[in-house]
Parts: C-alpha cells; structure tokens; sequence
C-alpha cells in the first residue's frame, strides 16, 4: 500500500472513531469503551499516527457513548477498495458499532448490477 492510501485509511478510521464521540448527553448506561487490538508490528507501522489514535480512543472514552450503527458503501470491495473496507471493519469492532461494508465483490464491469447493489 502507497503511504497516501495509508494516509487517507488512517483518516478514514480517525473519522470513524470521532463519530463515536456522542452528544455529551448520553444516558449513564452507554456502551462500553473503545479497545483498540494492536497493530502490526513492523517497519512500515506508522508509529506517530498510532499513538495519536491512542489519545484520540482515551479521550474518547472519558465520556459514555450511545451505541452505533453505520454502513460503508463502497464501489467495489477489491483492488483500491480492500484496505478501506478492511479498516471499516476493523473501525468498527474497535467501536463495538453494528455495521456493514456493502460494495460490488466482482471487478467493475457490469454496472447495472453495481447500481443495483448500492440502492439497496
């Protein structure tokens, strides 16, 4: 993966993960914290940027959260689309989130079946 893609999946998954912030007048018995699994260990692991999601989930889980539900709707779930619906799943069992990543699960080509697929 080029370090733009990994760039633009980390801020995807920091956009996913500030969604879970809640209005500040959730009820006392919200869903539990955030637990992040760890990442992979290796040279291209981008340490800095981990470490400020690790603040981010602390910070967010000072305050209580209302349980979340969310789709990712994707073009394909393939090629240049698999790292981000791989980071969306991720994202959301990080989130404790009921959630789905919809996309095409075939190369593009037949677009009245894509389209078909996305109005769901």
């Amino acid at each position: 993966m080029t370090r733009s893609g990994r760039r633009w999946l980390a801020a995807f998954g920091v956009a996913l993960m500030t969604a879970g912030c809640g209005s500040g007048d959730a009820l006392d018995g919200g869903a539990s914290p955030i637990t992040r699994r760890p990442p992979a260990e290796n040279e291209f692991t981008p340490v800095e940027l981990e470490a400020t999601l690790d603040d981010l989930v602390a910070e967010i889980n000072k305050k209580p959260s209302e349980p979340m539900q969310m789709a990712v709707l994707l073009k394909a779930v393939h090629g240049f689309f698999e790292p981000i619906a791989k980071g969306a799943i991720r994202a959301m069992g990080e989130l404790d989130a009921t959630g789905n990543v919809i996309g095409s699960p075939e190369p593009p080509g037949d677009q009245a079946r894509d389209m078909e697929l996305q109005n769901l």
